[in-house]
């Protein structure tokens, strides 16, 4: 998991650029940027694209193996079970 806000602190200093300078090119506020950047709050998806891509990089999803055995679909132990309706049927019998 990357710490997003250090990461975006550690960019901002290598490429010497302010928080003034980063909410014009990515036009997040900078009070947002800067609740984040200080840990206090969290930043939406779309506002963390648009931070990076700003910075000149992107946010990718790469699959890293297998999913989680909780996301998989359970197996059916059995056929569903017949009706009774369906049981006197086969079993030739009149219901009253």
């Amino acid at each position: 998991m990357t710490d997003w806000p250090q990461f975006i602190r550690a960019a901002m200093k290598e490429k010497k650029v302010t928080q003034r300078r980063l909410e014009d090119a990515s036009g997040v506020c900078r009070s947002t940027l800067k609740r984040f950047l200080r840990g206090d709050t969290a930043m939406r998806v779309d506002q963390l694209e648009q931070v990076l891509k700003a910075m000149g990089y992107s946010l990718e999803c790469q699959m890293t193996g297998d999913p989680s055995p909780l996301l998989r679909r359970p197996k059916k132990l059995n056929a569903s079970p017949m009706r009774p309706r369906k049981l006197i049927r086969a079993a030739g019998a009149e219901r009253f």
